[in-house]
């Protein structure tokens, strides 16, 4: 029901059925508002806004997610933010695999014994895992731990110009990175050995996107459990990790959106050898995709 002049509307398909403050209208059953199917899960809302032929129903949900999301014994933790840049800056951002280098200063390192490389170097043939079973999560995995030799130190001219935390402590680094259609990043290891951190990068319109990280931990069975979980992202990771890291990331993302924004920029672009799991997961997308969704279609105009 609206809260101004009490229109009212059926759930399942959106047909005005009542007016508040008019019952004998003769616009009753005459309008309607465009409905999507959606579906709860790990606290989260899941509206799909894709072409659903009539009588139909959507592709299943755990097909766009990545595996493993859906698990029982996870328990979720997130937030969510609007970032003034196209979504696919923030796919790639995420997948980037060294952009890490902004990350050098960043409170995650220097607030706990945690590391987080300058850089990767290549180390050896890179052999990304694809995924593509359309009736699987379909996406590209990189496992970061076996393709690359994480760099700590950072050398001009044959000197040291940058150094950062080497391995040592209790939290090591990231092992394994992956993106997932519709445009998911899926992170291992992080910020803990028991975790994984999720990004929703979610358009909002060309030039925005609604940006949901989520955290989940294996092996929790039960509401003290599940408690103690959320305590300990409110009071660690939460400042530490989405935020303390992924400020970077936003800042990062805002800061391409002017070069990318005319689409010149995917043509002028400079890539180089680590720019290599970018290049497959635009050639998925471009394959996987289920067709190219107007700002009119979300609207209810086509």
């Amino acid at each position: 029901t609206c809260w101004y002049h009490g229109w009212t509307y059926q759930w399942a398909d959106g047909t005005l059925c009542d007016i508040l403050t008019d019952p004998s209208s003769k616009l009753i059953g005459t309008r309607a508002l465009k409905t999507y199917p959606v579906q709860e899960a790990k606290g989260m809302v899941f509206v799909f806004l894709g072409d659903v032929a009539a009588g139909a129903q959507p592709p299943a949900l755990a097909t766009d997610l990545p595996p493993g999301f859906l698990d029982p014994d996870r328990a979720a933790y997130g937030i969510r933010r609007l970032v003034k840049a196209n979504w696919r800056l923030g796919a790639e951002n995420g997948f980037d695999t060294t952009h890490i280098f902004i990350h050098k200063d960043s409170p995650f390192i220097t607030g706990r014994d945690s590391a987080l490389p300058l850089g990767f170097a290549s180390a050896g043939t890179l052999q990304l895992d694809l995924r593509e079973d359309p009736a699987a999560s379909r996406g590209v995995v990189d496992c970061m731990a076996q393709h690359y030799r994480p760099l700590f130190e950072a050398t001009l001219d044959g000197q040291t110009v940058l150094r950062t935390r080497a391995p040592t402590g209790k939290h090591n680094t990231i092992h394994t990175i992956s993106l997932w259609m519709p445009g998911i990043l899926s992170v291992e290891n992080h910020p803990e050995a028991d975790m994984v951190q999720y990004e929703f990068y979610t358009p909002h319109d060309a030039d925005h996107h609604m940006y949901y990280q989520v955290i989940e931990k294996s092996g929790v069975t039960d509401a003290a459990q599940e408690a103690a979980f959320r305590a300990e992202c409110e009071s660690l990771h939460e400042p530490l990790a989405l935020r303390g890291i992924n400020d970077d990331d936003l800042w990062a993302r805002e800061a391409m959106q002017g070069f990318y924004a005319d689409d010149w920029g995917w043509l002028e672009e400079q890539l180089f050898e680590q720019d290599r799991n970018l290049l497959e997961w635009r050639r998925l997308a471009s394959r996987c995709q289920r067709g190219i969704q107007t700002l009119a279609h979300v609207q209810g105009g086509a």
